[in-house]
């Protein structure tokens, strides 16, 4: 769709190099984090809120996850992340309303 996108994995969260995360998240205006944990839970998420402010960094952040709930439905990983809304096609779609 004419959009450039970088990826970053951040395989670990323990150690990170903040100042170096940080140089590479500046680079970009929108920033979206992606994470197989619980959203608002003290993840990537906040992890990338606690590098962005310090650094005075004005990307915007948007953080997707699966919700602090239980799942009663019962699937393989592809189905789990469908119904949280974290499959590539919905992310991608995502990505685009927020103005990458």
């Amino acid at each position: 769709q004419g959009k450039t996108v970088g990826v970053l994995d951040v395989f670990t969260l323990q150690p990170c190099d903040r100042a170096a995360l940080g140089l590479m998240l500046a680079q970009y205006p929108l920033i979206l984090s992606l994470e197989e944990g619980f959203v608002g839970k003290g993840g990537l998420d906040a992890l990338i809120r606690d590098i962005l402010a310090p650094l005075g960094i004005a990307a915007r952040h948007h953080g997707l996850g699966l919700p602090a709930e239980y799942c009663f439905e019962v699937g393989e990983r592809d189905f789990r992340l469908d119904k949280a809304g974290l499959a590539a096609k919905t992310i991608a779609q995502r990505a685009c309303e927020l103005g990458a």
